[in-house]
C-alpha cells in the first residue's frame, strides 16, 4: 500500500510525502546537457516496452538503482476540493511513487525519489485505458513558482522541489502491473553551482502495481452506493471491489478482476 504520511503544506493543501524517483532527460525542454543525457538514456531503452524488462533512474549522468514503486488513482469531489482549498479539480486522477536504492559513495547516501502530489487529472473511464497515455508538462519560466504544486510532480532529496517540467508515459500492461516512463527537469539543490544544482536532467523507467483508488474522508457521499453512482458515473468500477479498510483518513476501492 502506498506508503503516505499525511500533513499539510499550506491553507487547505495535503502533502503526501512518498518515497520514487527517475532519471536522465528526453524530449522535455532543457539545457544542452539535457538533451545529451537523454541520448544517453535511450541507449538504455532496449526493451523497455515489455513487462519485467530492466528498469532505471538516471539523476544527468549518475545512475540510480529503482527501489519502492507504487501506483494508485485518487478520487476528488465538490465537496472533498473545497476542503483542500480548491488546489484540485473535482475528477479522478493518477499519482505514481519511484524511489531509489541509496549509495553511500554518493551525495551522503541520499536516495533520491519521485512523486505526485496533486497527481495527473485524468480523462479516461476504465483503468486499462491508461495503457499508452501520456502527458507533458512544459516549463513556463514566467508561470513557474518553486513553492506551486502542479502535475508535472514533486522531486526529493535532501528538500522536496516542484519539478519543473515533466514527460509522464505508461508504457505497457500485463495484468494489474503497469510499465511507465518519467522525464523532466528539476532544482536538486545537492551542489551549489555545480551539475547537481539547479535544472538538472532525470529519467526514470520503472514498474508498479495499480492499487486500487484512495478515497478521502471529505466526500459527499463516502458509501459504497454512493461512490458507486458519483463516481462510477465519470469511471467503470466494474473491477474493483469496496473495503471497509481505512487508508490514512479514507476509505478505498481495491483492484479485484483483473485481466
Amino acid at each position: 500500500m502506498l506508503s503516505i504520511l499525511y500533513g499539510n503544506m499550506g491553507k487547505g493543501k495535503r502533502f503526501f510525502v512518498l518515497c520514487g524517483l527517475v532519471l536522465a532527460c528526453l524530449g522535455v525542454s532543457g539545457s544542452g546537457t539535457a538533451a545529451e543525457t537523454s541520448r544517453n538514456a535511450g541507449e538504455e531503452m532496449d526493451g523497455t516496452m515489455t513487462i519485467g524488462a530492466a528498469t532505471y533512474f538516471k539523476l544527468r549522468d549518475t545512475a540510480f538503482a529503482v527501489g519502492k514503486t507504487e501506483l494508485m488513482l485518487f478520487y476528488v469531489d465538490e465537496a472533498q476540493a473545497k476542503e483542500w482549498g480548491n488546489v484540485q479539480e473535482p475528477g479522478l486522477y493518477l499519482q505514481a511513487l519511484v524511489g531509489t536504492v541509496p549509495q553511500e559513495d554518493l551525495f551522503e547516501g541520499m536516495a533520491p525519489s519521485l512523486y505526485h502530489n496533486l497527481g495527473i487529472q485524468l480523462d479516461i473511464r476504465d483503468w486499462k485505458n491508461l495503457e499508452g497515455k501520456e502527458w507533458v508538462f512544459p516549463y513556463d519560466k514566467e508561470k513557474y513558482k518553486a513553492d506551486k504544486e502542479t502535475e508535472a510532480g514533486l522531486f526529493y532529496g535532501f528538500q522536496y522541489t516542484m519539478i519543473k517540467s515533466a514527460r509522464f508515459r505508461v508504457l505497457k500492461r500485463e495484468g494489474a502491473k503497469f510499465r511507465m516512463r518519467w522525464q523532466g527537469i528539476a532544482d536538486v539543490h545537492w551542489e551549489e553551482g555545480g551539475d547537481f544544482d539547479t535544472d538538472v536532467p532525470f529519467d526514470c523507467v520503472f514498474e508498479a502495481e495499480l492499487l486500487g483508488i484512495y478515497i478521502p474522508q471529505y466526500v459527499a457521499d463516502a458509501s459504497e452506493q454512493g461512490l458507486r453512482k458519483t463516481l462510477g458515473n465519470i469511471f467503470n468500477l466494474d473491477d474493483f471491489k469496496w473495503t471497509t479498510t481505512h487508508r490514512l483518513d479514507g476509505l478505498y476501492f481495491e483492484l479485484e478482476n483483473v485481466k
